[in-house]
């Protein structure tokens, strides 16, 4: 099973920009289900969340389940194999977490604990072109990021620090400011720091470099740091790469991600990276068990490739290549919405039954019921 990434790796409809339709074989929503429509207006819920007998002042603490969507502007870079046609396409990513909070007994206004699982983060479908952009060629390749099974098993895993947070009043209705939380996979270092593949050394520009399961020490920064934390014995975290023409898609030509060598999707292969995301969430507090707003401007898909075995049309790519032809997700914090619903069954809101302890189940569970955020 593999699932748009998100990656994440670190997901969201996947979109194919400019010159056609997204191909058929694409999936939609996160979980593979498409949302709903919404009457809330912030994270695509279909309605608003019962909240019987809460008392007089907010009271947030308990188990929330949050969809945030990310409209972004996908970026190419110089000197990729494929060139990102058109240019800075917009399309949607999203991300499913599971969220619980404690708060101040002595302040209502205050959050002392919050802490974050990520479920899911999906990436939007992006659209290239060998050569010379032109939106309307026949040729497009519609490449999708996705996630194995095993990193789909392995996000809500990865430890989060809890954060803080603060409400400017105690009644419904009152903002809300949720402290900044950070989700790296594959490394052990962030921002900045995070390991990446040197391109601007020729010997780093090989065909022969970068592809097994080995870090290039002379070609990644910092090989020490990097974690394993999809347990692949790839470094970082691995993700399918597959990039389908419309003929291919009317073909039904298989994309070989194990074995890109073999004929198959016009691209075809894995990518061996480091991933973070850093979310911020801020907005109101429409009762004790809903929580809407916006992701702020700081939000950031940042990923570092460390690897690869990706061929195209035939040919196996150097890892600088590839570096080149993956894009960049630039968040549009004025469009990126969030919907937070609390699921603990307090105050007469849905009873998800999750046990915060036991994360994978937690967000199975919560890739299950999308739909109803």
């Amino acid at each position: 099973m593999q699932r748009p990434l998100g990656l994440v790796l670190l997901g969201a409809s996947l979109l194919g920009c400019g010159g056609g339709a997204t191909p058929s074989g694409t999936s939609t929503g996160a979980g593979g289900a498409s949302g709903t429509s919404s009457t809330t207006g912030a994270g695509g819920g279909s309605s608003a969340v019962k909240c019987d007998g809460a008392p007089a002042d907010l009271s947030l603490e308990g188990t929330w389940a949050v969809k945030g969507r990310l409209a972004v502007k996908l970026e190419g870079a110089p000197g990729g194999a494929i060139t990102i046609c058109p240019a800075n396409q917009p399309g949607e990513a999203s991300m499913l977490m599971m969220i619980t909070i404690k708060q101040d007994p002595a302040d209502a206004t205050k959050l002392t604990a919050v802490t974050a699982t990520l479920c899911t983060i999906e990436l939007p479908t992006v659209s290239a072109l060998v050569g010379t952009c032109d939106p309307a060629s026949t040729s497009l390749v519609y490449a999708t990021m996705s996630a194995p099974q095993k990193l789909i098993d392995a996000l809500p895993k990865v430890v989060t620090t809890a954060v803080g947070g603060k409400l400017d009043g105690a009644k419904d209705g009152s903002g809300i400011a949720l402290e900044r939380f950070t989700v790296t996979v594959g490394s052990a270092k962030g921002g900045a720091e995070l390991p990446k593949w040197d391109t601007k050394s020729m010997a780093c520009a090989k065909a022969d470099m970068g592809h097994t399961n080995a870090c290039e020490a002379t070609c990644v920064d910092d090989c020490a740091a990097l974690r394993d934390d999809d347990g692949d014995t790839y470094p970082g975290v691995t993700i399918a790469v597959c990039g389908l023409t419309a003929s291919d898609q009317k073909n039904g030509v298989p994309c070989h991600v194990d074995h890109p060598d073999d004929p198959g999707s016009t691209l075809q292969g894995k990518a061996f990276l480091d991933i973070q995301v850093d979310p911020q969430f801020s907005g109101t507090a429409k009762s004790s068990c809903e929580l809407t707003g916006s992701v702020d401007a700081s939000t950031e898909i940042r990923y570092q490739i460390v690897g690869t075995d990706i061929w195209l049309a035939g040919t196996a790519l150097s890892v600088d290549q590839t570096v080149g032809s993956l894009p960049s997700f630039h968040v549009d914090p004025q469009a990126s919405k969030f919907r937070m619903v609390r699921v603990d069954g307090k105050y007469g809101s849905p009873d998800w039954k999750l046990d915060p302890q036991q994360q994978s189940a937690a967000c199975a569970a919560i890739d299950q019921r999308v739909n109803e955020l």
